[in-house]
C-alpha cells in the first residue's frame, strides 16, 4: 500500500514498503506503478542510496548494485509518472 508523502494537485510522491520482494538473490524490483525515474529515491535498511547504485529496467521495474538480504528493509518513494 502507498503512502502518499505530497502532492500539489499535479503530481504525487508515495512511498512504498517492498521489503516482501526481497528473497536475498534478485537485485531487480517491481513498482506497482509507472514511475518518474529521476524522482526515485531507494531507502536500505533506512539509509538512502546513491542514484550509482540504481539502474532502470523499465518504467516500473529498477535494479540495485547490490543484492538485500532476507531480513532487510526496503522503501522506495517516487513520483508517479
Amino acid at each position: 500500500m502507498a503512502r502518499l508523502l505530497y502532492s500539489d494537485g499535479i503530481s504525487e510522491l508515495l512511498q512504498f514498503d517492498i521489503t516482501d520482494q526481497i528473497d536475498g538473490i534478485t537485485q531487480s524490483f517491481n513498482t506497482s506503478s509507472s514511475m518518474n525515474q529521476d524522482s526515485l529515491r531507494v531507502y536500505y535498511n533506512g539509509i538512502r542510496q546513491s542514484p550509482d547504485d540504481i539502474s532502470f529496467n523499465s518504467s516500473t521495474s529498477f535494479s540495485l548494485s547490490f543484492v538485500p538480504q532476507v531480513g532487510d528493509y526496503l522503501f522506495i518513494d517516487y513520483v508517479v509518472g
